[in-house]
């Protein structure tokens, strides 16, 4: 046994690797900045709305897509600690029982028992690292499915909460689209009145005939939308499928967008699941390569075994009924065709082709956020722009109610401005649509955080 402990020492003091060196590739980003800029995880509870809130948090718990991605990272949780147990020894113990009748032409000849108790031990000594370094690779296979995952709950609190920005913008649409159809079957009426008396052509009636079914379809169109939103979010949230049919989300008013970050700290943005998932793959395929190239060296076992062997059983566990051995096991490939060079060489491939995947994920990533970052200052200027025009057809039309009252203009003209500003309405409602969408898309695009 001092001996079997001895090589075990040995092995583990002598262990070597031929993992290569990690060197990432090199990536030219922006100058870094913290200033300015308060980082949140739950930066949508700073809109304030509880049933936002709320919704996000049903999905959290309820999805399926997210559900799978957390069974994935507890499979490979589970196969990285499979690899672990790996570089540990293998004991075990074992009994053995038996009966045994010889003919009486042979010797021996009669019947004999056999018992037999035995510890075993069994060890691979991690000579070249092949244990270890799938090991090491296993490690960063479970860091890109938690990554994977944090993409995962990303993607589906973004597209949740852009599905309840519509949804709510939606219902105000529905509502100004409404006043806007009464507006024109008024002013229908009134232009059929005008052509009965000869005050109007009959070209001028078709048109607001028209717009009137235009009206009419619009509002088909936003409640077809609203109840198409409506079963999204339920979808996203994880109800049961007779709630799609059935459940009504409630949405009081469209928020405010949020304050902008000044400047975007770097830490933020080399943490995005996606850059950190290609990062943790490239280590991986680093690791595998010390793993094909220890195939060119032997596999080594130790074993060991200690027992008791006896005829009887009431003398089995006697000193003169011990036994021992230890064993060194040496298996050397000596013509296996070029496989392990070739596998070295698949290793290398993979690894080269998962370096381009992370340059390439990082590059998109920060045209994503380049993107995201000029969606969202237009997205601002538009709602500046259209709060505005709105500001001044509402004092257009509280002039031209003045004159309609002191009976300077006609009901057909206070109506026609009355749908201006009804337009200019859902202008602004769409315009802050936008403005809340961009900043979505930015939260998506920085990793879920700022």
């Amino acid at each position: 046994m001092k001996k079997l402990l001895t090589l075990l020492l040995f092995a583990v003091l002598t262990s070597c690797s031929f993992t290569p060196r990690m060197n990432l590739p090199k990536l030219h980003l922006p100058d870094n900045s913290t200033r300015g800029i308060k980082i949140t995880k739950q930066w949508w509870k700073r809109f304030n709305d509880e049933t936002l809130n709320r919704l996000v948090n049903e999905a959290i718990k309820n999805n399926e897509d997210l559900m799978l991605a957390c069974e994935k990272i507890k499979e490979a949780k589970t196969a990285y600690d499979i690899t672990k147990a790996n570089l540990m020894p293998v004991v075990s113990a074992q009994m053995d029982i038996s009966r045994s009748k010889y003919p009486k032409n042979t010797y021996p000849t009669g019947t004999y028992n056999n018992y037999t108790l035995t510890g075993q031990v069994s060890y691979e000594p991690d000579f070249f690292g092949k244990l270890t370094n799938t090991t090491k690779a296993q490690l960063q296979i479970l860091l890109s499915k938690e990554a994977y995952a944090r993409f995962v709950k990303i993607s589906l609190i973004s597209k949740l909460i852009t599905t309840y920005f519509q949804l709510c913008a939606t219902d105000i649409k529905i509502k100004n689209t409404r006043n806007i159809l009464k507006t024109e079957e008024e002013l229908l009426k009134i232009a059929d009145r005008l052509y009965k008396n000869g005050l109007l052509n009959e070209a001028k009636v078709e048109l607001q005939r028209k717009a009137l079914s235009l009206a009419r379809n619009n509002l088909l169109e936003l409640e077809k939308l609203r109840k198409v939103l409506n079963g999204e979010l339920v979808f996203l949230t994880g109800g049961k499928s007779n709630s799609i049919f059935n459940k009504q989300i409630v949405c009081k008013h469209v928020q405010n967008p949020l304050p902008l970050p000044a400047f975007v700290p770097l830490k933020v943005i080399t943490e995005r699941p996606d850059i950190l998932k290609s990062l943790y793959e490239l280590k991986a395929e680093n690791y595998n390569i010390g793993v094909a190239m220890s195939k060119f060296f032997p596999d080594i076992t130790i074993t060991g075994q200690y027992g008791y062997e006896s005829e009887k059983f009431h003398e089995l566990i006697v000193p003169n009924a011990k036994f021992w051995n230890l064993a060194l096991e040496l298996v050397q490939p000596i013509f296996e065709f070029g496989r392990i060079k070739k596998g070295v060489k698949l290793a290398k491939i993979r690894k080269k082709q998962a370096a381009i995947n992370y340059i390439k994920t990082v590059r998109e990533a920060f045209l994503d956020i380049h993107n995201s970052l000029i969606s969202v200052y237009s997205a601002k200027k538009n709602l500046i722009n259209n709060e505005q025009s709105l500001d001044s057809e509402r004092n257009i039309y509280s002039i031209k109610e003045k004159l309609y009252k002191n009976g300077l203009i006609d009901r057909r003209t206070l109506l026609s401005e009355k749908l201006i500003l009804l337009n200019a309405e859902n202008s602004v409602i769409q315009s802050k649509l936008n403005y809340l969408i961009s900043e979505v898309k930015l939260y998506k695009s920085l990793g879920g955080r700022w």
